[in-house]
């Protein structure tokens, strides 16, 4: 019970900003995988596998990040093993900037519920972004919205996910060149209440 309050304490103040408690929310997660306090009738939730390899990715502990996804899946239910796996290899790859392996692995994960589908396409997204490939990306976000539009999503979530592909898709038409255009397109994600990656979009946009 310590340490869930612990975790959750840490998981406030990091997702509000606050750096500071990253490393002590990562120790905390690492001793109660350890002792399998996060476990529930034996199995390891898939948000909290992936949830942890994430913060170990921001902190930029990739081999940390590799040895604890490579280490619990064993714990994850059978239908999530694969998928919850090849995505935390991807968010990795990723974040090395290793695309097509991130790719590759993103390919072959196959999710059955519509958040973990919504993680894995907007990585995907990014991957696409960085490595210049605009008309994939086209492609990508027009499935996206098709995904969003025919898929009984809940409140929230399905405006959020519409953001990120209506700001991608201002990013990619964005002129370079034009500074005016920049600050405008910057000031307006700043100020949408309901954006995923928001601190990703904005550095595309200052790049």
């Amino acid at each position: 019970t310590l340490y869930f309050q612990a975790i959750n304490y840490c998981i406030r103040k990091h997702n509000s900003g606050n750096k500071a408690f990253s490393k002590q929310l990562l120790d905390y997660y690492i001793t109660a995988l350890e002792n399998k306090y996060l476990l529930t009738n034996g199995f390891l939730s898939k948000n909290t596998y992936r949830n942890i390899n994430t913060i170990a990715i921001r902190m930029g502990k990739y081999e940390e990040a590799i040895q604890i996804s490579t280490n619990y899946e064993q714990y994850l239910r059978k239908e999530d093993k694969e998928s919850a796996f090849k995505f935390n290899m991807a968010n990795i790859y990723y974040a090395k900037q290793q695309y097509q392996d991130a790719l590759d692995s993103l390919r072959e994960a196959e999710f059955d519920d519509h958040l973990s589908n919504l993680f894995a396409k907007t990585l995907m997204l990014k991957v696409y972004f960085e490595m210049k490939s605009f008309r994939l990306l086209d492609s990508h976000l027009d499935a996206m919205q098709v995904y969003l539009t025919r898929k009984k999503i809940i409140g929230y979530h399905k405006t959020n996910y519409s953001n990120i592909v209506k700001y991608t898709r201002k990013l990619i038409r964005l002129n370079p060149y034009d500074k005016e255009a920049k600050l405008k397109l910057a000031e307006n994600i700043k100020n949408e209440k309901l954006l995923p990656d928001r601190d990703w979009l904005l550095r595309q946009v200052e790049t």
